[in-house]
């Protein structure tokens, strides 16, 4: 995981906090991006245990081989020790689990989901911001100025939830 990405979308989060909190569908989908990440972290844990049982299961195959050489140069045959070290290595088992493999499919799964959220909220603020646009050009006169002022503050609350939303899909991606 993108320890790094992930500190970056939680400065982005504090510093748009106020408009997240005041956006349920935002704050919901800041709420589910963290869940995500809490599982991720734990699919991490996962993985560093299997890996280490390959670390391991690796070291009874290192012992075997060394066993067989020093058993070949003594001029033995029955091989007792390598035998030995072999059974070790095959009593080992596979090091990724099937806990690791259901893991890493429901991991898999919250995060192309969460993707399509992001997606679909992007494309949201896309409109909106395009809508904008369009509107801020008709602005006229006096009334005009307060009226352009108004769309202005609300076209930057866009633009902040749309760096938050590019910001997670980022990490997502990475993850």
């Amino acid at each position: 995981m993108s320890i790094g990405k992930n500190q970056e979308v939680v400065k982005v989060i504090l510093e748009c906090k106020k408009d997240i909190w005041k956006n349920q569908e935002l704050f919901e989908l800041v709420e589910e991006y963290f869940e995500n990440s809490l599982q991720t972290l734990d699919f991490c844990t996962a993985l560093d245990k299997c890996l280490k049982r390959a670390r391991d299961s690796q070291l009874f195959i290192m012992v075997a081989l060394q066993q067989f050489e020093e058993e070949s140069e003594a001029g033995g045959n029955r091989y007792v020790k390598t035998l030995e070290g072999l059974k070790n290595f095959k009593a080992s088992g596979d090091p990724f689990t099937e806990e690791f493999f259901q893991i890493f499919q429901s991991v898999y799964r919250q995060q192309i989901l969460m993707l399509e959220k992001l997606k679909f909220r992007k494309n949201k603020l896309d409109k909106k911001l395009k809508y904008i646009h369009a509107w801020r050009k008709v602005s006229i006169g006096s009334m005009g100025k307060w009226i352009d002022s108004l769309w202005k503050n609300y076209e930057n609350a866009l633009k902040g939830q749309k760096e938050l939303i590019s910001t997670m899909q980022v990490v997502v991606t990475l993850l």
